[in-house]
């Protein structure tokens, strides 16, 4: 089959995290967890052209929610669950898995995408064994650091951020919990990533 959709360094730049992710992680790829790796590598510096908003489950692109049924279109990446669609079962997930077009469409990017394979390895290699839930708290900690200390100008106040998450999630998330994960991302230096543009 011939990719007709996927014609862009973030189509093989997702196909490859979605790769990756496959070989090293037992958590199954669903649509939050592409969500939140995406944001997370964006974060880290690779040149992702999507924009990521609060949303229910944390930072989310529409965009990229849309792109993900091109590169299942394509044959790039297949949805286990897409079966689900045609029943009326309300608990069927998305789970990514490469798709048969998935080398190709990587290795047309190959020379660039080599630039930024260390990067997202290591973006994977960190959360590869956090669910769903788990990396909806820690994006959207990430998120809160990051935005409040780019507005302003400072680093963000640990018990703002927490304000800040507590507001977005309700009682989703205990407090301990959040202090936690919010000390846990910055002894792993995670709010440094942020984006370079």
């Amino acid at each position: 089959m011939e990719i007709l959709l996927c014609n862009k360094l973030d189509d093989a730049i997702v196909a490859y995290i979605v790769k990756k992710w496959n070989e090293v992680s037992e958590v199954p790829l669903g649509r939050t967890i592409i969500q939140k790796l995406c944001y997370f590598a964006k974060s880290k510096g690779i040149p992702l052209d999507y924009d990521f908003d609060m949303y229910h489950y944390g930072p989310y692109s529409q965009n990229l929610y849309y792109r993900m049924d091109d590169m299942t279109a394509d044959s790039v990446v297949n949805d286990d669950n897409v079966a689900c669609k045609n029943t009326n079962i309300k608990s069927c997930k998305s789970k990514y898995m490469p798709g048969n077009n998935i080398d190709k469409l990587i290795n047309i990017y190959k020379d660039d995408i080599d630039k930024f394979t260390a990067d997202i390895d290591s973006v994977i290699n960190v959360f590869h064994d956090f669910d769903h839930t788990g990396l909806e708290l820690l994006s959207t900690i990430h998120f809160f650091q990051t935005t409040l200390s780019h507005f302003y100008n400072k680093p963000a106040n640990k018990n703002d951020v927490i304000a800040k998450v507590k507001n977005a999630k309700g009682d989703k998330f205990k407090d301990d919990l959040i202090s936690k994960a919010y000390d846990a991302l910055k002894k792993a230096g995670i709010f440094e990533w942020h984006e370079k543009n």
